[in-house]
């Protein structure tokens, strides 16, 4: 046995969990219980293969091949067990302070897509006081000008979406404000924001998350200019959300997000794209909401008076 072997025990071990893996994956049948069952076993904490991981994870010779095979495995182990594998993850202090190292210490473009999932996946809402910083924040921001696959880039899409949720509800600077103003693809971010927004018909409590993201944003962000196609974006999607939804949160925060759209954009412009279509539904609702105590009368009324001028 050589000395490489002696020092790094585990790396065998991993190859050969590596090879089993995808041959057992790539002959398993539809159900194939047997297969379940092995990697129920691979997941299960009795198994030690998380507090294997942690004890080799930190060992700076392991190479670049091995260590993204690693992440490979994780992911795929997160993807069939996903709650049992994660919360051995989160609960092992080790694993959790090398992502975090990992995340911050690398340049962007060395990061996987595979690690970028991984990292999705541990950073919850209950670790965000332990693992949030600058340096993540701003590297989740980054990440997404490199990811190519749709499905991840909107997982990282909404821990933003979340971080600055959490940051909105704690008495606290907004940390990821502070970065967004530091980005140079923020219209590129403003354009996932709508896109997502797009997306999430009938959940209320999505679309609440990303408004108060793009109402926060467009808040701070006074030199924030919307284009036409952004625009024309989001008033189709604020007609049709705002007809469908009754929560008057969404509602009020989706009259809030116009407010500070319409300062940045000529609404008066008789051309105005579906500017009929606005006046009658904003009428309407000025008609429902016309209550001094409502919190909806006043918006409404600056964005009339601001489509009548």
């Amino acid at each position: 046995m050589n000395e490489n072997q002696k020092t790094h025990p585990f790396e065998k071990n991993l190859k050969k969990m590596i090879e089993t893996f995808y041959k057992a994956e790539k002959n398993k049948k539809e159900n194939d219980i047997k297969y379940i069952s092995w990697i129920k076993n691979i997941c299960s904490p009795n198994f030690n293969l998380v507090t294997n991981i942690s004890s080799y994870i930190n060992e700076k010779k392991l190479n670049h091949e091995v260590r993204e095979n690693l992440f490979k495995l994780i992911k795929k182990l997160i993807l069939f067990e996903d709650k049992n594998i994660i919360n051995q993850l989160n609960e092992n202090e080790t694993i959790l302070n090398y992502f975090m190292k990992y995340f911050i210490n690398h340049n962007i473009n060395k990061i996987s897509e595979n690690f970028i999932f991984i990292f999705c996946k541990i950073l919850k809402k209950k670790f965000f006081d332990k693992m949030l910083n600058e340096n993540i924040i701003k590297k989740l921001f980054l990440s997404l000008e490199i990811i190519n696959n749709e499905e991840l880039l909107f997982n990282v899409l909404w821990k933003l979406i979340k971080i600055n949720y959490y940051y909105n509800n704690e008495n606290k600077e907004n940390i990821f404000i502070k970065i967004f103003n530091e980005i140079l693809f923020k219209r590129v971010f403003i354009e996932l924001l709508l896109n997502i927004l797009n997306h999430e018909i009938n959940h209320d409590k999505k679309i609440y998350k990303i408004l108060i993201c793009l109402f926060n944003i467009l808040e701070d962000y006074n030199d924030f200019i919307f284009y036409t196609n952004d625009y024309e974006i989001f008033i189709d999607i604020f007609i049709k959300e705002i007809e469908i939804t009754s929560n008057i949160e969404i509602k009020f925060y989706f009259l809030k997000n116009f407010k500070k759209i319409s300062s940045t954009f000529p609404l008066n412009n008789n051309k105005l794209y579906r500017k009929d279509e606005l006046v009658n539904l904003l009428n309407e609702l000025n008609d429902k909401y016309n209550n001094n105590e409502n919190k909806l009368k006043n918006p409404i009324n600056d964005i009339l008076n601001n489509l009548n001028s």
